[in-house]
């Protein structure tokens, strides 16, 4: 329920503009994050005017925080306010029909964007790991039988482990493959979840699903579904996702890394 003018009472750090602060933020985040994407103008109207794919649009939200100075005597002093950028807005043509959670943006983010060095955490039973992740622009492979659509997702990610909290010991190579395929689950359930959301309630295709299924198909086959593709085909698709993770180590060695590694 912020007030809009609370974005441009933020704190800008050494920014002298607010178009200067975000500008800067977007660029020092942008391959780095999974809970957002920073999109320009470039890329909104050039997905705005694509085929077969629907635009996103960023989401910052003006949070208080308390400043790190403060000390007791000062607690009346006036709370600061941060740009936070979480989520993601879902474009249907020029109107804004749903929010993203960071959680769910970030399969936008996997699906769509370059992704350099991002962190994370994956649940293991009660405890966590946390993971650098980079990725692979995913396989994506669609057909057309009795009139659905059919989308096979083939995502390839690479893990380094910066965190572990679990019994496992990384540095063993039976460790490794079980913390690869509790990954493989929960990345793959985490865009099933969303892909299915979005098809349910926004009818929306952000991931440009249409985009492939133009180039792949015959062209009249496009030309005959394309004006009912996010409200039917999009939305009723079929669609499997195969996530395959690697672990993988920056030095040479493999150190050992886990609450019972010895």
């Amino acid at each position: 329920n912020e007030k809009r003018t609370d974005i441009f009472e933020a704190d800008l750090g050494g920014s002298a503009r607010l178009g200067e602060h975000i500008h800067h933020i977007a660029s020092k985040r942008q391959d780095t994050v999974l809970t957002t994407t920073f999109v320009n103008t470039l890329k909104f109207v050039r997905e705005y005017y694509c085929e077969g794919m629907q635009p996103v649009i960023s989401v910052v939200e003006a949070k208080e925080t308390e400043a790190a100075y403060k000390t007791p005597g000062m607690e009346d002093e006036p709370k600061k306010t941060e740009l936070v950028f979480e989520g993601l807005g879902v474009m249907k043509g020029a109107k804004l029909v749903g929010l993203l959670s960071e959680r769910e943006a970030m399969t936008y983010t996997l699906l769509r964007e370059d992704i350099k060095g991002a962190h994370t955490s994956i649940p293991v039973g009660e405890k966590e790991i946390g993971v650098k992740l980079s990725n692979s622009r995913p396989k994506i492979k669609t057909s057309y039988e009795n009139g659905r659509v059919k989308i096979n997702i083939d995502l390839k990610l690479k893990l380094s482990v910066s965190e572990n909290e679990t019994e496992y010991d990384v540095s063993q190579y039976r460790d490794i493959k079980i913390l690869e395929n509790i990954a493989n689950n929960h990345f793959r359930k985490e865009i099933e979840s969303t892909i299915a959301k979005i098809q349910r309630e926004y009818k929306s295709d952000i991931f440009g699903f249409g985009m492939h299924f133009h180039v792949q198909q015959k062209h009249d086959l496009w030309e005959s579904i394309k004006e009912e593709w996010d409200d039917k085909y999009f939305a009723e698709a079929d669609i499997t996702v195969k996530v395959d993770s690697k672990i993988v180590f920056s030095g040479e060695t493999r150190e050992k890394f886990g609450v019972n590694a010895r």
